[in-house]
């Protein structure tokens, strides 16, 4: 439990520093939103050429990039430092890891926080309620497990 506690307390850190410049925060996260939404507007572009691909309508591919970017936020909200492992190694900070009385690793995952990930949370959730409200799906219980047990499968990196 000290662990996740000191985990928390360092990622706050994190985040706070990054809001000590607010126009660099604020750019940051609406960079992941645009960065992310690009792929939707492409989608967007295709369908208004034609009504379905293959049978499938605009409101059930929203849902499918939904759920595809809302995957993507949950595993960059996790583990997006872990693409920094290679200069960790390289500029000496991974023994700076192993030297501390945390697991190297959850370390590592909390030492740097990316602002960005926070626009591709918001783009993810946007695109996911949109593709809900157009998909037309009668929602029940095992269906929103699925849903939910979706996104934790899609939670990867690109």
């Amino acid at each position: 439990m000290a662990t996740l506690v000191t985990c928390w307390a360092l990622v706050r850190a994190s985040v706070r520093g990054s809001m000590q410049y607010r126009a660099n925060f604020i750019a940051e996260v609406l960079f992941g939103v645009i960065y992310n939404s690009l792929g939707f507007v492409f989608i967007l572009l295709v369908l208004g050429q034609f009504t379905s691909i293959d049978g499938w309508t605009l409101g059930e591919i929203t849902l499918l990039y939904g759920i595809r970017l809302c995957g993507h936020g949950l595993w960059a909200l996790c583990f997006s430092s872990s693409m920094m492992l290679d200069y960790y190694v390289q500029e000496g900070e991974w023994d700076r890891f192993l030297v501390r009385p945390m697991p190297a690793f959850v370390l590592m995952m909390v030492s740097y926080f990316r602002v960005a990930v926070f626009g591709d949370v918001l783009a993810g959730v946007v695109v996911l309620a949109a593709g809900i409200h157009q998909a037309g799906i009668v929602w029940t219980p095992a269906r929103v497990l699925f849903l939910g047990a979706r996104i934790l499968g899609s939670a990867r990196s690109r």
